[in-house]
């Protein structure tokens, strides 16, 4: 799981600070895992975290080609769940309960595609 997330984050072009918070890590910690030096475990709350940015990545890679998909969470949106703002920010802002939302919304928009 924790080479998917490193992949995951140099797809999406996250910085470590976005990276770390998206995950509900120190930056320590985030820093460690992207050396592959990380000895620790995933807490309950980080494993959520990761499971959900994946289910993410993973519906924008079936809904959309391979550039448009890495570059969607980074890109200001204007559906009402984002307000304008990019996805990376929105569930920075909103926590886990947004990272959430940001899922059923890349669901949905991948049960919409032809």
């Amino acid at each position: 799981m924790l080479q998917t997330l490193i992949r995951l984050a140099q797809a999406w072009n996250l910085p470590e600070e976005q990276g770390a918070i998206l995950l509900g890590m120190t930056m320590e910690d985030w820093t460690q895992v992207r050396a592959g030096t990380w000895r620790a475990t995933l807490n309950q709350d980080q494993f959520l975290r990761s499971s959900v940015l994946i289910g993410i990545h993973k519906g924008l890679r079936s809904t959309f080609a391979d550039t448009v998909a890495d570059n969607w969470p980074r890109q200001a949106n204007v559906a009402p769940l984002f307000a304008g703002e990019t996805p990376v920010e929105s569930m920075i802002k909103g926590g886990l309960p947004q990272m959430l939302d940001t899922y059923l919304h890349v669901e949905a928009l991948h049960r919409a595609s032809p």
